[in-house]
């Protein structure tokens, strides 16, 4: 009943790269998120070079990381400044990506001495961290800026994506002849909405509309006044293992949670409702079954109603992560129960909101918004991959991004293990 910060992804089995090692292929796999510390016989992995989420930072082999900084430095990319920006402080960030997207170039050009690769895998993370706060200007003051400041903030987003382009030619350059390449973003970047931002601070008013909502405790209430920024930039001052305790100390008591039936978990881009389900939550309340449904059905009731002061709805659709995720699945017990899917209106536009005409939260129009992020995560992503054997045409279908891995495993002529669940993409099968 309370947050963890996660440093490796928990419980997942091991990466793919980790398959081929043991098939004896030579991998170097760079920045992959969340990927946990394992031993490679015949490869190289290096994280936390220039990841969005600095959490860890490691390689393997150990003394990699130490021969890394003496050739190209200390990694430019530092931990993200979560919060209000200033003209300042974006113009910092756009100097800092820069150049750490032109050291991941050359860090490129090192690592492939060690080469030749089988598989070489690597994440541009500055792009992840300026789509967050370089997307627009919309959550900054301009007032007082000059005329190049505003321009250069305006075009920074286009610097880093061609620096990173470059970076990727760096790659293609000093890779063997022949060798395929796919290129790809997991998922896109779009405007901020902001509503998840939000979420937390509206839905605790929902019991004043005659709704049972999570009873919030004095440590909650007080906690709601105090921005998420500010909040976020206390934590990285302390020491991370201690920081990690006061985040869990606190979280778990900001619910009264014998009178919780439902709670909001932290998100960026949908909403994430959770029900406090009994054998599920250390202290549940709900009954699985007609209890649960009838919570679940009462939430989205709810929520479909809350409008803007302009009687714009919100809320455009809601997902029971039930009729998305199998309940056997490994990782279902990790995941929200309900999903809200925003309508295009942004937070920022609004001056609050409203359910069955009561007022349920206001704020200033135009007031940014805590993160101090104008970007955020799209629902699809794009992939461009060349090399023999490959189409030249366009492909304009949606995929799974499951059939990445074993798309790779076909390109090595290998069946992947039957634990990966995608199929391989047809637009990525070598036509030899």
């Amino acid at each position: 009943m309370c947050l963890e910060r996660i440093t490796a992804t928990r419980g997942d089995p091991e990466p793919f790269w980790c398959d081929l090692d043991r098939r004896g292929l030579k991998v170097c796999v760079v920045d992959v998120p969340q990927a946990p510390k394992l031993p490679l016989r015949h490869g190289v992995a290096i994280q936390g070079w220039q990841v969005h989420d600095l959490f860890d930072r490691w390689s393997e082999p150990s003394g990699l990381w130490k021969e890394l900084t003496r050739d190209h430095g200390a990694p430019l990319l530092g931990p993200e400044s979560y919060g209000r920006q200033t003209p300042a402080s974006l113009l910092a960030l756009r100097r800092q990506l820069l150049a750490a997207t032109r050291q991941a170039g050359e860090l490129v050009r090192g690592l492939m001495r060690r080469g030749p690769f089988d598989v070489f895998v690597m994440i541009l993370g500055g792009l992840h961290r300026g789509g967050h706060y370089l997307w627009d200007t919309s959550q900054v003051e301009l007032r007082g800026a000059n005329r190049d400041e505003v321009r250069l903030l305006e075009t920074a987003l286009d610097e880093i994506y061609k620096a990173a382009d470059r970076a990727v030619g760096q790659l293609i350059e000093h890779a063997p002849a022949g060798a395929r390449v796919l290129v790809f973003s997991l998922h896109g970047m779009e405007s901020n909405n902001g509503w998840s931002e939000r979420l937390q601070s509206f839905a605790g008013m929902l019991s004043d509309a005659g709704n049972r909502s999570a009873r919030a405790t004095l440590l909650q209430s007080l906690r709601r006044r105090v921005p998420t920024g500010a909040m976020q930039r206390a934590l990285d001052f302390l020491p991370e293992r201690l920081g990690n305790r006061v985040l869990e100390f606190t979280s778990a008591r900001m619910y009264d949670w014998q009178q919780t039936a439902w709670f909001v978990l932290p998100s960026d881009l949908a909403g994430f409702l959770r029900l406090n389900l009994l054998g599920r939550e250390a202290r549940g309340i709900v009954s699985s079954g007609e209890q649960a449904n009838s919570v679940e059905d009462m939430l989205i009731e709810t929520f479909s109603r809350i409008e803007d002061l302009d009687g714009r709805s919100i809320v455009a659709t809601i997902e029971r992560v039930n009729d998305l995720v199998a309940g056997a699945d490994r990782f279902r017990r990790y995941l929200p129960d309900l999903l809200l899917n925003w309508h295009p209106i942004k937070a920022s536009d609004t001056a609050g909101l409203r359910l069955n005409g009561q007022e349920i939260a206001r704020w200033p129009a135009g007031e940014p918004f805590d993160s101090g992020r104008s970007g955020n995560h799209a629902t699809e992503g794009w992939f461009v991959a060349f090399g023999p054997g490959l189409s030249r045409r366009t492909d304009p279908a949606l995929h799974d991004i499951n059939a990445i891995v074993p798309s790779v495993y076909r390109w090595l002529g290998l069946e992947p293990p039957g634990r990966f669940v995608g199929k391989p993409l047809f637009s990525l099968i070598p036509s030899l």
